[in-house]
């Protein structure tokens, strides 16, 4: 007997954009915040995280439903939060190029928490991410 799918999109569109729409206004107040993404932004990005938790807890059963949909899920989320925070880097650092040196740049980047927001969020959270995906993978399958 299949279980019973549920639309997808009508569970994760919504959330996705939420996600997204929340992704968006931090890095707005991250621009406006001297020094970069510090504790203002690890706090807001906290909010955001326990937000994601409590909605997959509200909506367990849907997503169980949905093939890999906790999977699909914590994709969203890996995408969503660390694009939010590569994309501001890369965006503050080409226009910080344009203005100076690419040594004082370099320099910025690794001193401040621009380091963590991008390079220690992205391959901490991205080896934890391929370890639920071998999971999922091994839990389920790609079989009908």
């Amino acid at each position: 007997m299949k279980p019973q799918l549920v639309n997808s999109t009508r569970t994760l569109l919504p959330f996705t954009v939420a996600l997204i729409a929340g992704m968006t206004i931090i890095q707005i107040i991250i621009v406006f915040t001297p020094g970069g993404p510090g504790v203002l932004g690890a706090l807001l990005t906290a909010a955001v995280a326990i937000g994601c938790m409590l909605w997959q807890w509200r909506n367990i059963k849907t997503i169980a439903k949905i093939r890999f949909g906790k999977a699909i899920v914590h994709a969203v989320m890996f995408g969503t939060i660390t694009t939010s925070f590569n994309l501001h880097a890369l965006i503050h650092f080409a226009i910080a190029m344009r203005a100076g040196d690419a040594t004082s740049v370099a320099q910025e980047f690794f001193t401040t928490s621009w380091v963590g927001a991008t390079l220690c969020m992205s391959a901490l959270w991205g080896a934890g991410f391929v370890a639920s995906l071998i999971g999922a993978i091994a839990q389920r399958g790609w079989e009908d």
